[in-house]
């Protein structure tokens, strides 16, 4: 049996869950790597090539035929954007909403599975979710400092954080900066308004 390794637009993806025969053949392309895991355990981390099962060139696995295992398609080429926003961050008597986008790659797919488990699937939305309270201190913590290299400054304190998730900060942008209850008053001027 040929097991071709594919993962489009997650992160990382499982592909295969159940017995795997001997001698079958995992296929992984350029650009993505593969955790093979069983009973929990990450039983070996696979790059591009062909894998046989059982085979001294290959990756081993005893019992492949009785005991079910787990294969996980992790994207190494490919930068995720992923959108971010806080909001309610008191600074100088203002309510601050601040957001913007910030781009990762993988860098230690091991990593990618001890900190966030054995998922279905982990896309940009998922780690938006994921990372929203990381991100979520970072700007609250730099934006009582000063709004002036305010990316730069969270991408500093962000960067080891990610790399213990297994994810490389490539980028990190501040679009938005906004007064919220300005924005609250505006918004309820636009409302009478049209009443």
């Amino acid at each position: 049996m040929k097991y071709t390794i594919e993962c489009a637009d997650a992160v990382l993806k499982r592909v295969f869950s159940g017995r795997m025969e001997y001698r079958s053949t995992v296929s992984v392309p350029a650009g993505l790597e593969a955790v093979f895991v069983r009973g929990g355990q990450v039983i070996d981390l696979l790059r591009a090539g062909e894998h046989v099962i059982n085979e001294r060139t290959g990756f081993t696995l005893r019992s492949a035929s009785k005991e079910t295992c787990e294969l996980y398609a992790v994207c190494r080429a490919k930068p995720f954007d992923v959108l971010w926003g806080v909001g309610g961050v008191e600074v100088d008597g203002k309510t601050l909403g601040v957001s913007g986008s910030y781009r990762v790659t993988v860098d230690n797919p091991l990593s990618i599975l001890r900190r966030f488990g054995f998922v279905e699937s982990l896309d940009a939305a998922s780690l938006r979710t994921m990372m929203k309270g990381a991100v979520t201190d970072a700007v609250r913590e730099e934006l009582h400092v000063s709004q002036r290299d305010l990316a730069a400054r969270i991408k500093t304190r962000l960067t080891p954080v990610m790399l213990d998730c297994g994810l490389y900060l490539d980028a990190f942008c501040v679009d938005e900066v906004r007064d919220m209850k300005a924005q609250s008053s505006s918004d309820s001027d636009n409302t009478e308004n049209i009443l």
